[in-house]
């Protein structure tokens, strides 16, 4: 090949890639971005779904809820889909963490019988899911900007509780030791059901203490876990590899329906990811030291 000829085929590759980058961010744009509490919160719009992320120093960041922007009731993050494995049929629900409040939204429109209340500590994550993501108070669906530790020591029953906090890269200690896991107990109804969303390692030690401390508060036989596959990634779920894992805790007892059974059928078809996680089942022990108040760090790091 003569010299010009190698420099017509390096400028057509570097037009393909200039095109190919071109195309890619016509595809992402960033909506809103506002300072929170301990991070800035960004929006944006990425390939037909809409984000909402924190973003810290250091460069940490966490991506905490996705929709679809054709539903806002869809999910583009599995972990939220499975928090419909064991619902209520009716009561009062509460969600400690907010994002873009997709699962407490989606809880208030399938479950009718139920009331939702979110308690989030960060007024910018509240105002960017109101004016991005279509949350909106109502009879049936309240939002408190608050402490989710201090809400937790409040008088009054719930009949399902989730704990989904996260910063950008950590999440909050005080919301991950016995005493608060023994406190969602003890606010549970008859029935009761506690959801946590573990994010990092399974296997490693920060999340082997958190699993810990909901087996102190509730026993082992109360408590199940399920993977979350991961989307486009093979294997669905490994222990050693970062993502989410979903604890549930019973006031009571295991149930004996299969997880998802309660959920409505024209709810399943916002719910892509349900059946999947359905499919992961996991072992649950008491491995690994449980945080308490008196000795757990301000915040433990997502890894």
């Amino acid at each position: 090949m003569t010299v010009i000829g190698w420099i017509v085929e390096i400028a057509a590759i570097v037009a393909v890639i200039v095109l190919v980058t071109l195309k890619l961010r016509a595809r992402t744009r960033v909506v809103a971005s506002r300072r929170g509490v301990d991070a800035q919160v960004v929006v944006r719009d990425a390939h037909g779904h809409r984000e909402l992320w924190l973003i810290g120093g250091a460069g940490r960041a966490t991506l905490q809820s996705r929709t679809t922007l054709a539903d806002p009731l869809i999910s583009g993050i599995p972990y939220t889909d499975g928090f419909h494995l064991f619902p209520p049929a009716a009561g009062e629900v509460l969600f400690i963490g907010a994002g873009a409040a997709v699962a407490p939204r989606q809880f208030a429109a399938m479950y009718p019988e139920t009331r939702v209340q979110i308690i989030e500590h960060d007024p910018a994550v509240v105002s960017v899911a109101a004016t991005h993501f279509g949350l909106s108070p109502s009879a049936r669906l309240q939002i408190e900007v608050a402490d989710g530790r201090a809400g937790l020591a409040r008088s009054g029953m719930w009949s399902f509780i989730a704990i989904d906090a996260f910063g950008a890269g950590d999440f909050p200690a005080q919301l991950a030791t016995v005493e608060a896991f023994s406190a969602c107990r003890a606010h549970l109804a008859s029935g009761g059901v506690l959801a946590v969303n573990l994010a990092g390692t399974l296997a490693g030690p920060v999340l082997r203490s958190v699993r810990a401390g909901i087996v102190a508060a509730f026993g082992l036989e109360r408590v199940l876990a399920f993977g979350v596959p991961a989307v486009g990634r093979d294997p669905l779920f490994d222990p050693r590899r970062a993502g989410n894992t979903l604890v549930f805790a019973f006031r009571d007892s295991v149930p004996k329906e299969a997880p998802g059974a309660r959920v409505p059928d024209a709810a399943r078809t916002r719910l892509r990811f349900l059946d999947a996680i359905a499919a992961l089942p996991l072992g649950v022990d008491a491995e690994g030291d449980a945080l308490h108040d008196d000795s757990a760090p301000a915040s433990l790091p997502i890894q």
